[in-house]
């Protein structure tokens, strides 16, 4: 199991905003709690990561074919 804490997290958000990779904005949390922060990836950046993925699966077929496997 990775453990993930706050100071690998939001050091990777920040690089990640700064690069462009991701938007946020601030909302107003219910009962008098503090703001929360949302990230969301931008969208060419999805397009970044869906054509990696299909890149991945394609290395996943063809090694599995190289092994003799479906």
């Amino acid at each position: 199991m990775i453990a993930a804490t706050e100071s690998t997290i939001y050091p990777l958000l920040r690089r990640l905003l700064n690069d462009r990779c991701l938007t946020s904005f601030w909302k107003e949390s219910s009962e008098g709690l503090p703001p929360r922060k949302y990230y969301f990836i931008t969208e060419d950046e999805e397009k970044y990561l869906k054509s990696m993925i299909e890149e991945w699966q394609n290395l996943i077929e063809i090694v599995e074919k190289i092994k003799g496997g479906e």
